[in-house]
């Protein structure tokens, strides 16, 4: 019998009331404490799957590559009910989000992209996110590494250094699990070929991007638009990859300008 997760199956985590919106998180993973669904919430109902792996790496036993991702978020959709919809993904689910959108564009009414991953230029590449501790990865994700985002962030894991044996494998082991997972998709590069299907996305696209971000630079937010058939590009000043914790006024601004 195959150990492979069902759309059924799904961790489910859930905000807010008001317009239907799906959250597709990051690398970091999602719950119920997640700042980027409180933010999301205070304007619409919003459902936020855990992605396959975060939770058991079995789970991405018959997930072969980003085709099959896709197919399984569209097997989600269909049994929640969720037909048609704003979809909004930040880092690894802005790349999965536009797998979906472009793979099954009837789904996604309108699209949201926060610091996307999933191309690559030789040119500017994008940073080399898996030979880095995960404790010390701050520079490459905040445009300020001393604002007050990332000091709160810096502040907690500094605390788990304080902590006992049992107290950091809880906190360690989803984190590397996620890490692990996203890496399948997104190691050695984060190019899987999104750019040869973008032009197959409908839903009109909003790009939000900080203009410090260190991880994914600004300039792959103008080469997403330009593959998008319909799609604008708002930079956020002074932001890192982070922008939803750094600014997260200017980023529920634009989205509620641009979803409504």
């Amino acid at each position: 019998m195959s150990s492979a997760m069902t759309a059924l199956e799904t961790k489910i985590f859930r905000a807010g009331s008001g317009r239907d919106v799906v959250f597709l998180h990051a690398a970091g993973g999602v719950s119920d404490a997640d700042p980027t669904l409180a933010l999301l919430g205070q304007r619409y109902s919003v459902t936020a799957p855990l992605a396959p792996g975060f939770n058991d790496l079995t789970e991405l036993a018959d997930i072969a590559d980003v085709h099959d991702l896709a197919i399984f978020y569209d097997d989600l959709f269909e049994s929640l009910g969720v037909d048609n919809v704003p979809v909004i993904g930040h880092s690894f689910g802005g790349m999965v989000a536009a797998e979906l959108a472009a793979h099954y564009p009837k789904r996604v009414s309108k699209l949201v992209l926060i610091a996307p991953v999933g191309l690559w230029k030789d040119d500017e590449p994008v940073a080399e996110l898996f030979g880095v501790p995960l404790t010390e990865n701050g520079d490459l994700m905040w445009g300020d590494p001393d604002g007050p985002a990332a000091t709160a962030t810096r502040v907690a894991m500094e605390g788990m250094e304080q902590a006992d044996a049992e107290q950091i494998a809880d906190m360690m082991i989803p984190m590397m699990q996620g890490f692990a997972a996203v890496a399948k998709f997104m190691w050695p590069i984060p190019d899987k070929g999104l750019a040869k299907r973008l032009r197959r996305i409908t839903a009109d696209t909003l790009l939000l991007w900080g203009t410090n971000d260190r991880l994914v630079p600004p300039s792959y937010a103008n080469e997403f638009a330009r593959l998008i058939p319909s799609a604008r590009v708002e930079l956020i000043e002074g932001a890192g990859h982070m922008v939803p914790m750094e600014s997260p006024d200017r980023v529920m601004a634009a989205i509620t300008a641009f979803i409504g």
